[in-house]
């Protein structure tokens, strides 16, 4: 959000974000910093994880969804619109109803490509990131830019990440009537879900030494790696790069 960061006082409105304290950290230094910030609560989960100071609960039907949090926006101003998952459907249609009002979108992920830093985007993650696609458009924008300060600031430990996401997915369930016509957008139970756990992590760590071994194999073997690439118009493929930067790789014999 280049304006809270200038300064210029902005008028912030929260999604769902991930089972988490982040977002809520992130409205608190917000409004600390004189900006206003608004959360819609969408479901127990949400609740959990926020509540009291500038949040609201929707318990309305989907089908009414776009045209409430269009008319949420434009009563109170709103100039960015904040969630995790951008294609979670209600933060689909929640970014139509912005983008008709001009309204700033904006996406973060939960450190999936390095713990301890979130990506920010306007829009969305993955297939709609605006992240350059060729290597030599990365490295010409990072020309001249002071090195990252790699050092650890935050932790959130496996046990800990755990616990929210069950307590999150497990609380809508076992609490759907908080918020009756709330639509998750996982197809199964969470109990059904969690139970199919078991097996896979039951076999992680020989999973794991397969999975080394393998690698270990191919690179004595001196295979080359070819990078490939998904975006929304289809897939392409790029030219070989060096192996320190593979993102997905295709070995070749």
């Amino acid at each position: 959000m280049r304006g809270a960061m200038a300064g210029v006082p902005v008028r912030v409105l929260f999604l769902q974000g991930h089972p988490s304290p982040f977002a809520r950290e992130l409205g608190q230094a917000l409004r600390a910093r004189g900006h206003h910030v608004r959360r819609v609560n969408l479901c127990f989960g949400d609740w959990l994880f926020w509540r009291g100071e500038g949040c609201l609960s929707w318990r309305g039907r989907f089908a009414d969804w776009e045209g409430w949090v269009e008319a949420l926006m434009r009563a109170e101003g709103i100039t960015h619109l904040v969630y995790f998952a951008d294609r979670q459907p209600y933060h689909v249609a929640a970014q139509r109803a912005a983008m008709r009002l001009g309204v700033v979108c904006v996406s973060h992920e939960f450190g999936y490509l390095r713990p301890d830093w979130i990506l920010v985007e306007e829009g969305g993650q993955s297939v709609f990131s605006h992240f350059p696609d060729r290597l030599e458009d990365v490295k010409r924008l990072a020309a001249g830019l002071p090195a990252p300060d790699m050092a650890r600031r935050f932790s959130y430990p496996h046990r800990q990440e755990a616990v929210a996401e069950v307590s999150y997915h497990l609380g809508n369930a076992l609490v759907a009537a908080f918020q009756p016509r709330y639509r998750a957008d996982r197809p199964l139970h969470p109990v059904v879900e969690y139970l199919s756990y078991v097996p896979r992590n039951l076999m992680a760590g020989r999973n794991a030494r397969r999975a080394g071994a393998a690698v270990a194999r191919l690179l004595a073997g001196g295979s080359r790696s070819t990078c490939w690439r998904c975006r929304w118009r289809g897939i392409t493929r790029s030219a070989p790069i060096p192996r320190s930067v593979i993102i997905a790789q295709r070995w070749r014999r």
